[in-house]
C-alpha cells in the first residue's frame, strides 16, 4: 500500500526514505471514527465531497418529516 514496486526496492534499496506526513483527510476520518459509534460490522468512514453530503442530508431530512394531508 506504499505506492512501491518490489523491482525499485531491488534496484536500489535506498531509493526512498519514509517521512512523516498528516493527511487532513485521513485525519477527519480517524478522529470521526473514534468519536462516532462506526464499530458495527460493515461500517467504513468515506470522504465524499461537501455538495453530495449536503445533498444527502437534505433528502434524508425530507424523508423523515411527516407529509401534510392537503386540505379539500
Amino acid at each position: 500500500m506504499c505506492g512501491t514496486a518490489d523491482w525499485e526496492w531491488e534496484r536500489d534499496p535506498y531509493a526512498y526514505v519514509p517521512m512523516p506526513h498528516q493527511c487532513k483527510g485521513c485525519l477527519l476520518r480517524e478522529t470521526m471514527q473514534a468519536d462516532e459509534d462506526t464499530s458495527g460490522k460493515g461500517i467504513t468512514i468515506r470522504l465524499i465531497p461537501r455538495r453530495v453530503a449536503d445533498r444527502l442530508t437534505r433528502e434524508a431530512e425530507t424523508r423523515q418529516r411527516p407529509r401534510r394531508r392537503r386540505s379539500r
